[in-house]
């Protein structure tokens, strides 16, 4: 005998295909999911290179929106690169830009994905395994307010605060013009990362800029500071996503109290 027919309440009505069931939520898209977003970093851009974005339907990008990076094989720590490093997908040589033109499409990256292996033993990071961390969602400065020392700019050739800015909030922290006297509650959990040199920190030191850095450390509310690092451990931290302790430069001993 053939089965019963389900009551009516019951039976499903035939769905089309591709559809959601009635009532469900669209699962959102995301704006990076079909747009390519190529920012040019340490290579000449002429009609070339406009031309191969056109005909991919691709657009050039910023450090903050950036899906691909396009470098030169040996790799710089431009101030565009240590921004997108913490948000594109790939890091690929001209070459890879060129391949696309040509198949007016995009083309798969790992051929020419940039390898600089000694960059990146001298920089101590991976750039194949700081890009697959973006993708994770790993942001290495969460929780933490970053400023330049008082003083700093004194004694060194520091990056401008807009590209500053643009690094460490593509890193997922709170980039601050100067450090503050009492910390916004709640803000920054991990604490401050102050941006700085060795001789800024001597004491005996009798030089403006250190007497500058010392006195603004000396204001700041007890338990604040996270670190004291020298601009390149400050890159190097956003590059390996990963904050090595044995960077940080030491405080004075009368400072001490200022640190977590």
């Amino acid at each position: 005998a053939a089965a019963p027919s389900p009551p009516a309440s019951q039976a499903s009505e035939p769905r089309r295909r591709g559809r959601p069931p009635k009532g469900a939520a669209s699962p959102p898209k995301s704006p990076r999911a079909d747009k390519v977003r190529v920012l040019f970093t340490g290579v000449d851009v002429g009609a070339r290179e406009q031309k191969c974005l056109r005909d991919m339907r691709a657009e050039q990008g910023t450090p903050r929106t950036a899906t691909h990076v396009v470098t030169a094989p040996e790799l710089k720590r431009t101030m565009k690169l240590l921004a997108a490093v913490s948000v594109a997908d790939h890091v690929v040589s001209a070459d890879w830009l060129y391949a696309c033109g040509k198949a007016k499409a995009k083309v798969d990256e790992a051929a020419y994905a940039v390898v600089d292996a000694a960059r990146e033993k001298e920089w101590r990071f991976s750039l194949a395994a700081s890009l697959a961390a973006n993708a994770r969602g790993v942001k290495v400065l969460a929780g933490y307010a970053v400023a330049v020392a008082p003083g700093a700019h004194d004694v060194a050739k520091l990056p401008a605060n807009p590209d500053l800015k643009d690094m460490v909030e593509c890193a997922g922290g709170a980039f601050l013009r100067a450090p503050p006297t009492t910390p916004p509650e709640g803000s920054w959990p991990k604490g401050l990362l102050l941006v700085g040199l060795p001789e800024l920190l001597v004491e005996s030191s009798k030089s403006r800029a250190a007497s500058k850095c010392l006195a603004a450390l000396g204001n700041l509310q007890p338990a604040t500071v996270a670190a004291v690092l020298e601009p390149a451990a400050l890159y190097s931290t956003i590059l390996a996503k990963k904050l090595d302790p044995k960077r940080c430069l030491k405080v004075p001993k009368s400072l001490k109290g200022k640190c977590l």
